[in-house]
């Protein structure tokens, strides 16, 4: 009973100790976080001894999973509209310094509030619907701008409900149906976080103390230490002369029995709008998401009656020449290749060839996009869903379809399409404003935008009405938060790729942006 009085009273000393260097740290980093925001460099200094929460609403303004407090004007008296955004990683802003839910947020904030529900890598099928069946009666407008992740949403109900235990083709990722869900989960609880006072309780400490973030920042960098000089520890070759690789963990060029059939991706269509239909009695804008139709497809089915070695060479030949700009080797060797998603991409580029590489001349583009519906790993959305939306939906008074493509592609070369992307469906800032206008136009009728300048580190002036010019600055901390996440990205993704030049080119301009504007930029603050 002694050893037992002794135990609880060490305990409770302990625990005494403990909560009096937290408060000493807390007084500590707030004196500090005070006194380098009243120095003339305190736009430096400061960040060193923000809380989470002052992070968090620089890098990710808008974002309900990663700004929860800003559940609390659901329950606002306000005349202001509100509208709900979502989607995946494009949605949430992955790589760029702006998302369109940034620009309009910023541009309609007198009228509109703006909540990004956003989730990197999540489906339309199964998991933006759940949110929006969740929270759409707070909301005036829905925004959806989802399509590109469906394919996990097909197999997840392939392994759950089919058992057919799938695999994915380069023989590393093995889909977890557990996890598909589970991490959804987690992340749906933030919404209840008003009502469950233990996890308001959890999410006040980690956000609001500046001592638990300090360490957080110092343990983060530690277990990252590899990844921080990403710039000196890969090769960068944008001439791609080593473009044949043979791993096992490399997508391959071609399989013999087919990954996602007609069948499927049929299925991931009629799922998609299916589930769209569901939502009743809201305004509903309808992204549906532009692609990068100048990547090659990232995977092809072809029978084992057809496969022969010379032909995978030729093939993995014909890119090389491509990347070399001989396009003349393409023409010479095009009918050799059978009827599949490599041929329908070779065949747009030599259209575009023939016609000065201008994105929308003569339909090179029904090329590049049949290549997409053909791949037998579509990570980008499928070409028949947007036919099929735009066909199904048509009457929908409900629902305002908007479809960027045709915006991507008027009268731009290949070089002046390509920078509207930063990989094969994420976009740039500048494309973000592409989207950010047409959604605008839908929410503030007859009021368009005017694009005024982009600079080379991302800071983008706009005009909106005739007297109002709007400047969204950028800051190092966004800056490298955003362009480190899409360095590591695309590195991932050279490592699994036979055919990676495209992915070398945005990792390269990634690279020069980030050394030129560390250089420039001084700011810290993300001013909107």
């Amino acid at each position: 009973m002694y050893k037992l009085k002794n135990h609880i009273k060490d305990s409770i000393i302990i625990l005494i100790c403990t909560i009096i260097l937290i408060l000493v740290g807390e007084l500590l980093f707030q004196i500090l976080y005070s006194f380098s925001k009243g120095s003339e460099n305190y736009k430096i200094y400061s960040r060193y001894f923000e809380n989470k929460k002052e992070y968090e609403n620089k890098i990710h303004k808008n974002s309900i999973f990663k700004n929860p407090y800003l559940l609390n004007t659901f329950y606002e008296k306000d005349k202001k509209k509100k509208v709900a955004v979502f989607g995946g990683s494009t949605a949430l802003g992955h790589g760029s310094s702006l998302n369109f839910t940034n620009i309009i947020s910023e541009i309609l904030k007198e009228d509109f509030i703006f909540h990004n529900y956003s989730i990197e890598g999540a489906t339309f099928n199964d998991h933006m619907i759940t949110l929006i069946n969740k929270v759409e009666k707070y909301y005036d407008y829905l925004i959806i701008y989802s399509g590109h992740n469906e394919i996990w949403s097909n197999l997840y109900r392939r392994n759950s409900l089919y058992k057919e235990n799938l695999k994915i083709p380069n023989n590393v990722y093995k889909f977890s149906s557990n996890d598909y869900i589970k991490n959804f989960k987690k992340r749906i609880q933030l919404l209840d976080i008003k009502s469950n006072n233990l996890n308001k309780l959890i999410y006040k400490f980690t956000h609001h103390s500046r001592t638990y973030y300090f360490f957080e920042k110092i343990i983060f960098k530690i277990n990252r230490h590899t990844d921080v000089k990403i710039s000196q520890d890969i090769n960068i070759n944008v001439s791609n002369k080593d473009i044949i690789k043979k791993n096992e963990k490399i997508f391959p060029l071609f399989i013999n029995k087919q990954f996602l059939t007609n069948e499927n991706k049929k299925n991931i269509s009629e799922n998609f709008l299916n589930k769209l239909k569901s939502i009743h009695k809201k305004k509903i804008i309808l992204v549906l998401p532009p692609s990068n139709l100048l990547y090659p497809p990232n995977l092809d089915y072809l029978s084992i009656d057809y496969y022969n070695y010379d032909l995978e060479k030729l093939v993995l030949k014909m890119y090389l020449e491509y990347n070399k700009k001989n396009i003349q080797f393409l023409e010479q060797n095009l009918d050799l290749l059978p009827d599949t998603a490599h041929k329908s991409f070779f065949s747009g580029i030599i259209c575009l060839s023939k016609n000065n590489m201008i994105m929308s001349k003569s339909n090179c583009s029904n090329y590049l996009n049949r290549a997409i519906q053909k791949d037998q790993f579509p990570t980008r959305i499928l070409p028949n869903l947007k036919i099929k939306a735009k066909k199904m939906l048509k009457k929908n008074k409900n629902i305002i379809i908007i479809d960027p493509e045709k915006n991507f592609l008027y009268n731009k070369n290949s070089r002046e399409y390509l920078n509207l992307f930063i990989d094969y469906h994420h976009l740039s800032t500048l494309g973000h404003y592409y989207i950010a206008n047409q959604i605008t136009e839908i929410l503030y009728p007859n009021k368009k935008l005017k694009f005024l300048s982009l600079s080379d580190c991302d800071e983008l002036k706009i005009q909106f009405k005739k007297d109002k010019i709007i400047l969204f600055e950028n800051s190092k901390e966004n800056l490298n938060y955003n362009l480190n996440n899409n360095i590591l990205w695309l590195k991932s993704r050279i490592n699994e790729y036979q055919i990676d030049y495209l992915h070398k080119y945005y990792l390269n301009n990634s690279l020069i942006k980030l050394n030129k504007c560390n250089k420039i930029i001084t700011r810290t603050k993300f001013h909107l």
